[in-house]
């Protein structure tokens, strides 16, 4: 794999996973500390420890990072991916306030929390996607290298069933990033939203730059099962749990 970039330690431990160097970032962010708690315990989650992940998210808030804002939005996707929608709501509902009072004061990061948590609300309020759609351009006009903006946006637009507007989105990260594993897979989603070829070769070159992408996996576990090929699928979940030993996906799909 290719040397992970320079750059802070924030930055580092984000940085590696994105080639499947999970414990090389794991590594990175017990080293880091506080620099780095919020993408520490994005690591954690991905490997489905959960409690370890939690931690780290309130300790960032603790500690009021930088990115605290972003640690409250992961304490309370934990909650919703627990089934405490009541409690996950309740953090969420407090991002509304947060985009009120700090209207041209939020950076970038921020505004992407803002916009997922509003995005999570939009599940019960359909009318408060419009809100997140204004966030998350507010995050890219903000940065507009905030690639986890526009890839999460692309993504919303798939949820919605537009998919014109996720391809377009999407091919924009991808034409400066042919690698992103997350814009690749993205447009494996809006190919197959769309019922055209090519879904699966996508989806390889996820792989090709994280071969331990639990959604990738879990990608090619459906399209095999779609195609009958069983012992197929079952091999692409397992690789999936070999990850993530807890995903409810994957066990689901077995």
């Amino acid at each position: 794999t290719s040397a992970a970039p320079r750059g802070a330690p924030h930055h580092l431990v984000r940085a590696l996973p994105e080639r499947g160097r999970y414990d090389d970032a794991e590594a990175a962010g017990r080293r880091y500390g506080a620099a780095a708690f919020v993408p520490f315990g994005d690591v954690l989650r991905t490997r489905g420890r959960l409690a370890e992940a939690e931690s780290a998210y309130a300790r960032a808030v603790s500690a009021r990072t930088s990115d605290s804002l972003t640690a409250h939005l992961r304490l309370g996707e934990l909650r919703l991916d627990r089934g405490d929608r009541a409690g996950a709501t309740r953090i969420f509902d407090r991002f509304i306030d947060v985009y009120n009072n700090r209207q041209g004061r939020l950076t970038s990061p921020e505004l992407l929390a803002v916009a997922r948590a509003t995005r999570h609300l939009g599940a019960t309020d359909p009318q408060l996607f419009k809100d997140a759609l204004r966030a998350y351009d507010a995050a890219i006009a903000t940065d507009s290298g905030n690639v986890d903006a526009r890839v999460e946006l692309g993504e919303m637009f798939l949820e919605k069933y537009n998919g014109p507007d996720a391809r377009q989105m999407l091919a924009g990260v991808l034409r400066e990033n042919p690698s992103h594993p997350r814009a690749l897979l993205g447009m494996a989603r809006a190919l197959a939203f769309d019922g055209a070829p090519g879904v699966d070769s996508l989806v390889k070159r996820a792989l090709a730059v994280n071969e331990r992408l639990v959604d990738a996996r879990l990608m090619l576990a459906r399209l095999r099962l779609d195609s009958e090929d069983y012992d197929e699928a079952e091999r692409e979940a397992m690789r999936a749990l070999d990850t993530d030993p807890g995903s409810p996906v994957a066990h689901a799909l077995i």
